[in-house]
């Protein structure tokens, strides 16, 4: 659990706690992209473009929060 805060904190100097994402809908099916800064490392640890809600349970877990945003 400790690498994702150091992931977080080496790419920015700080965590910053609030990820932003937005959901799209493919297929009928809707899928959740992360849009902030958190985007590349999360993709690094979950090898994923999109988050699950187990993927955001882990997250919250670590103190994160969530905020859905436009695209």
């Amino acid at each position: 659990m400790n690498i994702v805060k150091r992931i977080v904190k080496n790419a920015q100097g700080h965590i910053d706690p609030v990820i932003e994402y937005y959901k799209k809908n493919n297929y009928g099916a809707t899928h959740m992209y992360i849009k902030s800064k958190h985007k590349d490392p999360i993709k690094t640890l979950t090898n994923k473009a999109t988050l699950i809600p187990a993927d955001m349970e882990a997250l919250k877990a670590l103190g994160f929060t969530f905020k859905e945003v436009e695209k």
